[in-house]
């Protein structure tokens, strides 16, 4: 017998795999490909023919003409991958508008169904059109082969085009690594794995679908991932059991509210690679980490949110002048006296040195009693410090009892409350670590009550259920109420709240001055000290007061970013991590709520702020000190936030804003308080649906030219440097100001 010649691929062969059928069409015939073989099985009933009558004379020319058709074959593989470009550019907006017609009159998971069909079409062609012979079958499986290689290579080099187009990249954001074919569930209930790219930055991990999954809407996701959101990144699968194509990837433990599965293909050692870059990108060290490779890659001339607080300007608008009882020492110049405090101490002005210096030793981590906030209309205060060091031997220090009665001698009652964040117990506890409370009997006019908001170690439990929480899918909302009760969150909530009414009902009502204290004074007393002011004064509501209070009260006073949110550290279970922070801008968003129109930020601010948080673009929450970030020159080597908001106010201004002089008092009970969905849930929602903001810097199919991007750079750049010229004028005369306001108040101390 002579060997079979195998025919080339015949012309009309058309591979349209883009097609979507409709429900009609898939009943009748469920191929994808558009194939006319008529025509063709006719001529290779005749070649058959032909090669029954040569003999084995011939043999040499058959291996001639196997040779000459194997070039043929080759050369019509690239012919239909030319033809097939050609027709792509021809026909992009007729197969747009099929496209939508058709994913409109099917359902999501018929169109998906259809587009598995497509990939696996050799098998049901050859099936469907009877073909007897053996020779055609394999000629069929070929065809089969070489179309998947044509439409993965068409897939792979439009998807990889338009990724790199959707993903803008920011000033000192490099391209790392890329993996294709990786795939990704939305969440639990999702059967269907959505392929696409996996891009890495020194900034970010970026996934993108692929353009023939996009059209379906409940597949639509695109995700990103802030490298410094990443608390923990681990490898699945790997072993001889683990099989199917959802069982070996990478999971990513986030420190927001979601966690993530990526899938890869075990050929290769690509999930390897890509794991070992994520780990090196994700926990740099911070004199590399992207925050400063952004300031130095950034044509900016001032970066003024570095240049928004200035204390004797805050104290002044406060009133604090125009009582001489106060004054602001400049003992802590060097930070001699407590090294997590600013420079400029707010004391009674009869306080001397020396009392200073036995009062920091005497209060914990040497924080002792320093004016927070001065309300005019009465002449009282809220003062904050570290519990002072009682220990089982009840220890006493006559400074210590002589700072707190000068406090209380600065009002007309001559009264002063003295509010314990911590439980009772907690405090009774600390005494054994020579730690406590102040002993009323040593303290005249005084008064003593505990707020009973939980330490560190409770909030971050009950954040880790919360988590776990909104991972889960509970379509019963009798088990997601009853599961958002166990966390006890909402309950941490109320607390924070009611202990700050009790603040600012002291003060306005009562006419009585406030001294707040936890263990160590800066984590529950910032909260509590916080919303407190937020609630008593209108300025606090506005987008410049704001950022005034958390440079004042969070990174003035100390409270310890680094360690809370765990920047750049591996160990995802570090005891000193805590959400501290954010149950501050969840009890902000509570009285937001019911007082929309107290407030000139919308809630796009607070969320901002928090996806900034850990994100390391911005150098604001680096560190745990003024002190560190002063000698790191950490306002020189990074950006701002507060310039970023600043100069996009328009996004973050609330259009229902209207000024109030009223204090407001927000009600804490079960119906008042609710769970903030659109922080805690919104990584679950595709990033269309999203609201735009500021700083995401994705956008999908921008019609503008190089041209108009270029110009539009330039106005910006132009733009800039007007502002930075005004703003360097206004600078210094604040500069001025302040060192006038500073020589008024100490020569009136001498």
């Amino acid at each position: 017998m002579s060997k079979r010649q195998k025919s080339p691929i015949p012309k009309s062969f058309k591979i349209n795999l883009r097609q979507v059928p409709t429900t009609k069409q898939r009943k009748t015939s469920p191929l994808l490909l558009s194939t006319n073989l008529n025509s063709d099985q006719e001529e290779h009933q005749k070649q058959q023919k032909r090669n029954k009558t040569t003999t084995n004379k011939y043999k040499t020319k058959n291996n001639l003409k196997n040779q000459n058709q194997k070039q043929t074959r080759i050369s019509t593989t690239n012919k239909t991958t030319k033809d097939h470009k050609k027709e792509k550019e021809k026909d992009k907006e007729k197969e747009k508008n099929e496209n939508q017609n058709n994913s409109d009159n099917l359902s999501d998971e018929e169109i998906f169904d259809a587009q598995l069909e497509g990939i696996s079409m050799g098998s049901q062609s050859s099936s469907e059109n009877d073909l007897s012979e053996s020779d055609s079958s394999s000629e069929m499986e070929s065809v089969t082969k070489e179309t998947k290689l044509i439409s993965n290579e068409f897939f792979n080099e439009n998807n990889d085009q338009k990724s790199k187009n959707e993903l803008e990249l920011l000033d000192g954001e490099i391209y790392i690594h890329k993996e294709d074919n990786v795939k990704f569930l939305m969440n639990e209930n999702s059967t269907h794995p959505i392929p696409g790219v996996l891009m890495l930055t020194n900034y970010r991990l970026f996934f993108n679908p692929y353009e023939f999954s996009l059209f379906i809407k409940s597949y639509q996701q695109r995700v990103e991932i802030y490298l410094g959101t990443i608390q923990k990144i681990i490898k699945f699968g790997g072993s001889k059991k683990s099989r199917g194509e959802l069982s070996y990837g990478l999971e990513i433990f986030s420190k927001e509210f979601r966690d993530y599965k990526f899938y890869f293909l075990k050929k290769g050692h690509r999930r390897r690679t890509m794991y070992n870059q994520i780990l090196k990108y994700a926990f740099l060290p911070i004199k590399k980490c992207y925050a400063i490779l952004h300031k130095k890659n950034n044509n900016r001339c001032i970066d003024s949110g570095w240049e928004i607080y200035y204390p004797f300007f805050e104290f002044k608008r406060q009133g604090l002048f125009e009582n001489a009882k106060w004054t602001i020492s400049d003992s802590n110049e060097k930070w001699k006296i407590c090294p997590t405090y600013p420079r400029e101490l707010p004391v009674p002005s009869t306080i001397t040195l020396k009392d200073l210096q036995a009062i920091s030793k005497f209060r914990s981590k040497g924080r002792l009693p320093v004016l927070s906030y001065y309300y005019r209309k009465n002449l009282t205060t809220i003062t904050r410090s570290s519990q002072p060091r009682v220990g089982l031997t009840r220890s006493r220090c006559v400074e210590d009892e002589k700072l707190l009665k000068e406090i209380s001698a600065t009002t007309e009652k001559d009264q002063l409350l003295i509010l314990d964040c911590r439980p009772k117990k907690n405090a009774l506890a600390n005494m054994g670590r020579h730690g406590g409370f102040e002993i009323l009997s040593n303290y005249g006019n005084c008064t003593l009550e505990f707020l009973g908001i939980e330490n560190i170690h409770a909030m971050r439990d009950s954040l880790s259920q919360l988590k776990t929480l909104v991972n889960q899918s509970m379509d019963d909302g009798k088990k997601w109420l009853s599961g958002l009760e166990d966390t006890m969150w909402i309950f941490h909530i109320q607390k924070i709240l009611e202990g700050s009414i009790q603040i600012v009902d002291s003060l306005h009502n009562k006419a009585i001055s406030v001294l707040v204290h936890c263990s160590d004074g800066w984590d529950r007393t910032a909260q509590t000290c916080s919303l407190s002011q937020i609630m008593l004064d209108p300025y606090f509501r506005t987008i410049e007061g704001f950022e005034i209070l958390i440079i004042k009260e969070w990174l003035g006073y100390g409270h310890k970013f680094h360690q809370r949110i765990g920047h750049f550290n591996k160990h995802s279970k570090d005891t000193q991590r805590s959400p501290v922070f954010l149950q501050f801008i969840d009890c902000v968003y509570q009285i937001f709520r019911q007082y929309p129109s107290a407030f000139q930020f919308n809630e796009d601010f607070l969320i901002f702020i928090l996806e900034h948080l850990f994100s390391l673009r911005f150098g604001t929450f680096f560190y745990n000190s003024n002190r560190e970030r002063i000698e790191n020159d950490i306002n020189r080597k990074t950006y701002s936030l507060w310039t970023h908001i600043n100069e996009n106010r328009d996004v973050f201004t609330n259009p229902n804003y209207k000024k109030m002089d009223k204090i407001i008092t927000p009600s804490i009970s079960t119906r008042s308080i609710t769970f903030w969905e659109n922080y805690y849930m919104k990584s679950f929602l595709p990033l269309k649906t999203r609201r735009k903001r500021i700083g995401r810097h994705i956008t999908k199919n921008s019609k503008k030219g190089l041209s108009e991007l270029i110009y539009e750079k330039e106005q910006n750049k132009l733009r800039l440097l007007k502002q930075n010229k005004e703003l360097k004028s206004k600078i210094e005369k604040l500069r001025k100001e302040e060192k006038n306001l500073k020589k008024l108040v100490f020569s009136k101390k001498k």
